[in-house]
């Protein structure tokens, strides 16, 4: 977002203190609506995980174990429900009781 958003800021700022704000608020909404709304809903239809189970398991890996946990915490829920879909509900474990 730094990266990007430096050079549309400055070119904003070229025209006046209200498109650098401007340009601020479309940038911060931009960057607001990627990471809360459509980067979950992307991440749970690859991995066929519902978007609010992607946002816990990221927080809870955040939290537990920082930055790899909130790297490596929906590819291991989704890792968990491929165990429990195709291995455990297909066993003879779960199916005789």
């Amino acid at each position: 977002m730094i990266v990007s958003g430096v050079p549309a800021l400055l070119l904003a700022a070229t025209g006046g203190w209200l498109k650098a704000l401007l340009a601020l608020l479309v940038l911060w909404l931009a960057n607001q609506l990627e990471g809360n709304l459509l980067g979950p809903l992307i991440v749970g239809r690859a991995t066929r995980l519902h978007p609010i189970t992607a946002i816990a398991a990221l927080l809870v890996g955040a939290s537990l174990f920082g930055l790899w946990g909130a790297l490596l915490g929906v590819p291991t829920a989704a890792f968990l429900k491929v165990l429990l879909e195709d291995y455990y509900r297909k066993s003879r474990f779960y199916q005789e009781g």
